[in-house]
C-alpha cells in the first residue's frame, strides 16, 4: 500500500501537467499510446528520427603486435663436423645480403674428402689404357681385382665425390678446381641463404660445431606479420583477404594497410580472445617486430535500418522503440535488432521505411506507459486518440 501510495504522489505531483495515457487496446506489438503535450517536447528533450533504408559499414577496432613472417626465416644448419676458423657475422642484428661469408668452417672430413677426389683426378689422367681395357684384362691381370674394379668405375666414382661434395655445400666452381688445379680448400665458407637481419646466433669461433646443428637464423623484413586479438563475438565478421587500416602506435599519421591471411583455431586462456593474423608489406624495414599498432578492420553491412542505440530500450526480455504518431502521441512497438557499432543499432524486424523514431527522451515516456499500466486511469486524458 505504501508503494502504490508513492507512486500516487509523484504521479499527481510531477506527471499531470505534462503526460497523459490513453489505452489504445491489448495488442501485444502496438501496446499503449502516450500522449505527450507537444508545446513539452522540446523542453525535456524529446528528438525523434525518421527511419529509412542505408548502407552502414561496421568498425572493428583492436590492437596488434608486429612478428616477424615465418616464411621469410631462413635457417643455417651445418651438415658435417667441425670447427669455427673463422666467424664474419659476429652480431646480432646486423644486416646481411645472400651469399655473404657469414663463418668459415674446418672440417678434416672434408679436406680428406677433397683430396682423395684430387687423387683419383690424378689417377685416372695417368692411365691412357682405359680405352682398351678389355683386351688388356684377358692378356693378363695386370692391375689385379681391385685395378680392374677401379678402371671400369673410375669416371662413376668421380660422380660421387662429385655429388658428396655439393652435398657438403661445394660450387661447382670449387669442384672444378679441385679437378683442374689440384687445388684444395682447408675451410668451408657458410654463406647466407637470404638477404635479411641476423636474428639468431649460437656460435662463435673455435666452437666446435656437429652436423644438423642450427648455427644462424636470418629474417627478411620486407613483409611482416601483424597479429591482433579479437574477442569471440567478432570472429563471426571475419573473413580471409578482408583489409584492415593499420596505424602506429604513438604515430597517428602514419597509416598502411594489411591484408587478413589467417584466424586461428583457438581461443586464449588469460585474455579469451582469438588471433588473427595479417600481412602486412614493409618495404622501408620500418616495422620493426615487437611494435604495437592499432588495427581497425571494416565490414560492410549492407542496406537496412540503423537507428542511434539510444532509440532502443531493453526489457530484458524483449527490445522496443517508440513511434512518434504526431500530436503528441506515441506508440510502443517490439523490434528484432542485429549489429551494434559506434553508437548505432541495427534493427531487423519491427520497422517500415517512414516511422518516426524516438531517439531521445523515450525514457520519460516509457515511465508514464509503465505508471498507467500500474495505476490505471491515474494519468489518463479523457479524449480519445484520433489516430
Amino acid at each position: 500500500m505504501k508503494k502504490i501510495f508513492l507512486i500516487a504522489i509523484v504521479c499527481v505531483i510531477i506527471f499531470p501537467a505534462i503526460l497523459h495515457a490513453s489505452d489504445r487496446g491489448k495488442d501485444k506489438n502496438d501496446g499503449k499510446v502516450v500522449f505527450l503535450k507537444p508545446a513539452l517536447h522540446q523542453e525535456i528533450g524529446i528528438r525523434t528520427l525518421k527511419v529509412k533504408k542505408r548502407e552502414a559499414s561496421r568498425v572493428i577496432r583492436t590492437v596488434g603486435r608486429v612478428e616477424y613472417d615465418e616464411a621469410r626465416i631462413s635457417t643455417v644448419n651445418i651438415k658435417l663436423e667441425g670447427w669455427v676458423e673463422k666467424l664474419h657475422a659476429t652480431d646480432t642484428g646486423m644486416p646481411v645480403k645472400k651469399g655473404d661469408i657469414l663463418a668459415e668452417i674446418y672440417s678434416p672430413e672434408l679436406y680428406v674428402m677433397q683430396q682423395e677426389f684430387a687423387y683419383l683426378v690424378q689417377w685416372i689422367k695417368l692411365k691412357p689404357h682405359i680405352y682398351k681395357k678389355s683386351a688388356e684384362f684377358l692378356l693378363s691381370d695386370r692391375y689385379g681385382t681391385i685395378g680392374r674394379m677401379i678402371t671400369w668405375d673410375a669416371n662413376e666414382l668421380l660422380k660421387v665425390f662429385r655429388s658428396r661434395l655439393k652435398i657438403w655445400d661445394l660450387t661447382d666452381e670449387e669442384i672444378r678446381a679441385i679437378e683442374k688445379e689440384g687445388k684444395l680448400f682447408r675451410t668451408l665458407p657458410i654463406k647466407s641463404p637470404a638477404t635479411g637481419y641476423l636474428i639468431r646466433k649460437s656460435v662463435f669461433e673455435g666452437k666446435r660445431v656437429l652436423p644438423g646443428e642450427n648455427i644462424f637464423d636470418i629474417a627478411n623484413l620486407d613483409q611482416v606479420w601483424v597479429i591482433a586479438d579479437f574477442y569471440q563475438g567478432d570472429i563471426k565478421h571475419l573473413r580471409k583477404g578482408q583489409r584492415a587500416r593499420i596505424t602506429l602506435n604513438g604515430e597517428p599519421s602514419r597509416h598502411t594497410e594489411a591484408v587478413l591471411d589467417y584466424i586461428y583455431p583457438f581461443v586464449s586462456d588469460q585474455t579469451r580472445t582469438v588471433k588473427a593474423r595479417y600481412i602486412l608489406k614493409n618495404p622501408d624495414g620500418y616495422l620493426r617486430p615487437g611494435m604495437f599498432v592499432h588495427l581497425e578492420q571494416t565490414e560492410p553491412l549492407g542496406e537496412g535500418f540503423y537507428l542511434p542505440e539510444t532509440a532502443v530500450m531493453d526489457t530484458g526480455t524483449r527490445k522496443v522503440v517508440f513511434i512518434s504518431l504526431g500530436d503528441g502521441y506515441f506508440r510502443q512497438r517490439e523490434v528484432k535488432t542485429g549489429v551494434a557499432f559506434d553508437g548505432m543499432l541495427q534493427v531487423t524486424e519491427g520497422l517500415s521505411e517512414g516511422d518516426e523514431v524516438v531517439v531521445s527522451g523515450n525514457f520519460l515516456i516509457d515511465a508514464e506507459s509503465r505508471l498507467e499500466r500500474a495505476i490505471p486511469g491515474c494519468c489518463a486524458v479523457t479524449e480519445e486518440n484520433p489516430r
